[in-house]
């Protein structure tokens, strides 16, 4: 979810769905399904760093659809980590099994003190078109429906369940997110961010943010 002058040159308020892969070369299988589901549709790139180098550095492959016109809340992309980028960024760094895990990109950047772990849900609002072409593309590279037609759409893959609603004229793109916890809370937390947005941190370790 992108605020006001972010790095990208995008609208504030503009939101994206990012999922990386962590066994090197699953980029390609994504890439093809993606394909035999978008036919002439599918663009592929590799992402340079270039903040605080004299010299691109190799950061990560990228494959997504080549228009968002069904879904303008909402950008799509899937990706996979460069195996040079990180003994770049932590040269000092000994072998530590993660391999291109996200989670190793993260780890230097962890801090117990915090609460917010993992995002285990996600609910999307998008117009009719933009719902159908975000569960193609999530069922291309395995997901799987969940509840039926009679209640808001569901899709479920590894560790993460999809809600897509009907958008409203203030509510559109990513609009709640699930999450576990790091540790459990003795008592419930409420935060409020301005007028509607809310995070409220549950006892049972998980924690859901309205936006």
């Amino acid at each position: 979810m992108l605020g006001p002058e972010n790095r990208f040159g995008e609208p504030a308020g503009k939101c994206g769905l990012g999922l990386t892969v962590e066994q090197p070369g699953a980029i390609d299988r994504v890439y093809r399904r993606l394909s035999e589901a978008y036919p002439d549709g599918v663009e592929r790139s590799l992402v340079d760093w270039t903040s605080g180098t004299d010299e691109p550095i190799p950061w990560y492959h990228v494959v997504h659809r080549k228009t968002t016109e069904s879904h303008p809340g909402l950008d799509v992309w899937f990706s996979e980590y460069h195996p040079g980028f990180f003994p770049w960024l932590d040269p000092h760094r000994g072998p530590d099994g993660l391999g291109i895990a996200r989670s190793r990109f993260l780890a230097p950047r962890f801090r117990p003190q915090r609460l917010l772990d993992n995002v285990t849900g996600l609910t999307i609002a998008l117009p009719r078109d933009g719902r159908l072409d975000l569960i193609r593309q999530l069922e291309a590279i395995g997901y799987r429906p969940g509840r039926g037609a009679e209640g808001p759409a569901t899709i479920l893959g590894p560790g993460l369940e999809v809600t897509l609603v009907e958008p409203n004229d203030d509510r559109n793109g990513i609009t709640a997110i699930e999450f576990d916890l790091t540790r459990r809370v003795p008592e419930p937390i409420e935060v409020r961010f301005g007028p509607r947005s809310r995070l409220v941190i549950r006892t049972d370790r998980t924690a859901s943010w309205d936006l």
